[in-house]
This record gives C-alpha cells, structure tokens and sequence, in this order.
C-alpha cells in the first residue's frame, strides 16, 4: 500500500509545527523554578532595573487608589483567567513577574499561579514578602 502524500497545506502546517516545536526547546524553563521572595529593598532594585513586570493583585478599587508607577493592575480572582487568555491584561512574557498586595502569602500564593501555569518559564517569578508595598517607589 502506496503512502499518502502531503498537501501543500499540509505540508505547510507540518513546517509550522515543526518551527515551532524548534522555537520552544529554545525557551528551557529554569531548574526547580521557583517563586523568589523579595523584600522592599531588593523590589526597589528590581523596578530600576527594569526587567520585571510589576503586578498589584489587590481589587481594582485599590488599584485605582494607588499603585506602584507602571504596575499592572492585576486582582488576584482574575490572573487565572489572564494566564489562560490574556484578558483582562496580558502579562509580558519576556521579563520578570513580581507580585505585589495586601498579604505576603497572596503575593506567594497568586505567583504560584505563574509558575503551576508554566507560564513564561523562562522568566524568574518574584513575590514581595511582606505586605508593605507602599515602600516600592
């Protein structure tokens, strides 16, 4: 029995898959990726660098109130739903993630969702460890 040939669509989707699949072995996710507590100090030094996506996961009320300048507004119910189809925000993939609020243990607890997501797994996840965001100027 004779093999079946490709289509040209077919054949064009299989290079696709194939572009693909090259493109992700490049993005190696990090060892044991964790999330990394920070303190305000060492969010202070990360937001000069400017190489981390900032996220205030408080409700969006408080959002509006107050937020670290160019932070993401972010409320923690809804990061599930901007991990899986990127609305209400889009986070960017190619830099850090801090999470920032109103508890240490949400900061940690609503990083996990990143890192349980794989989401962006090149990136470092960081979670302030206390609740003194005000701090971060």
């Amino acid at each position: 029995m004779p093999l079946p040939t490709l289509s040209r669509r077919g054949a064009c989707l299989a290079l696709v898959l194939l572009v693909l699949l090259a493109a992700s072995a490049d993005a190696k996710p990090k060892k044991g990726r964790k999330v990394k507590a920070v303190t305000v100090s060492e969010a202070n030094r990360l937001l000069d660098e400017r190489n981390t996506t900032f996220i205030d996961i408080r409700s969006e009320s408080d959002c509006k109130k107050r937020r670290v300048s160019g932070a993401l507004c972010l409320p923690q119910d809804l990061v599930r739903q901007a991990i899986d189809i990127g609305k209400p925000v889009t986070v960017p993939t190619k830099k850090n993630i801090l999470c920032y609020g109103l508890s240490a243990d949400r900061n940690r607890q609503t990083c996990m969702y990143f890192v349980s997501a794989k989401y962006a797994p090149t990136v470092t996840v960081y979670a302030l460890s206390s609740s003194a965001w005000q701090g971060i100027s």
